[in-house]
């Protein structure tokens, strides 16, 4: 048996400025993603993830479709920038500044 401690739910703020730096630290789920994607061949994008995938099902000879259901979105759809105050916009720009940079997102308030 398997037992997982579980994880208080905290406001966002509260996430990006006291646990997201501890985090990046100590889960690589949170590491800057320019780390992983150095020398990829392709990187695909979650924005564009059915189109994105046909280039990679492509490039590994697979000939197979992607079923994704929207119903499965880990947040309701709407304007991200809802859920940022600036203290939390200002810790996430600094922590992922090279993913932001380097995949061209765009990430202002």
């Amino acid at each position: 048996m398997i037992l997982r401690r579980r994880i208080p739910k905290v406001p966002f703020e509260k996430f990006t400025t006291e646990w997201l730096p501890k985090g990046c630290r100590l889960n690589y789920h949170l590491h800057s993603q320019s780390e992983f994607a150095a020398g990829a061949d392709f990187i695909g994008r979650f924005e564009r993830l059915a189109e994105d995938w046909k280039i990679i099902s492509r490039m590994c000879g697979l000939n197979c479709d992607l079923e994704f259901n929207e119903e499965h979105r880990s947040s309701p759809p709407g304007d991200w920038r809802d859920g940022y105050t600036v203290k939390a916009y200002k810790q996430v720009s600094r922590i992922y500044r090279l993913d932001i940079e380097k995949f061209g997102y765009e990430f202002s308030l």
